[in-house]
């Protein structure tokens, strides 16, 4: 992977946050916001976009074109990943799926899916952090993670 970089100063945080979207919707792996001391002390704006090498120039040019910047800086990184798998889990409340962390083919932990918790969470009342909570110990038993 890639890694594209750039300092944002004098840019609205909505327009910062809508410049993040457009950069996953394009197919960016991961976009980052940093705040930043920037020279003669004025706040700025780190944005590091991790995007694949195919699609590094689209992501120059969309941060040149669409953001303050005038250059971004170009590095290539490696990059490790755990596999993942989705499971459905039904607790009392429904069915959401639950994203499985796994190293060498076993589960080492889990994460509910925001969207279903979300979701759940709107239609039963129950608090969103507690639906998360129930989701991941329900996923945990049933992958007999402890």
């Amino acid at each position: 992977v890639s890694l594209v970089e750039t300092n944002l100063d004098d840019m609205a945080p909505n327009l910062i946050a809508a410049l993040c979207e457009d950069l996953i919707e394009a197919g960016a792996l991961d976009v980052t916001v940093t705040p930043t001391l920037m020279k003669k002390g004025r706040p700025g704006h780190l944005i590091t976009v991790m995007a694949p090498p195919e699609l590094v120039a689209l992501v120059a040019d969309h941060l040149v074109r669409h953001s303050t910047t005038l250059g971004v800086r170009i590095t290539t990184a490696q990059r490790v990943t755990a596999e993942r798998r989705l499971i459905e889990v039904t607790t009392p409340l429904g069915t959401a799926r639950v994203k499985v962390k796994e190293l060498g083919g076993k589960p080492v932990d889990v994460g509910p899916e925001y969207e279903d918790c979300r979701r759940i969470s709107r239609a039963s009342g129950v608090d969103l952090g507690e639906v998360m909570r129930l989701f991941s110990e329900a996923a945990r038993k049933e992958l007999n993670l402890g």
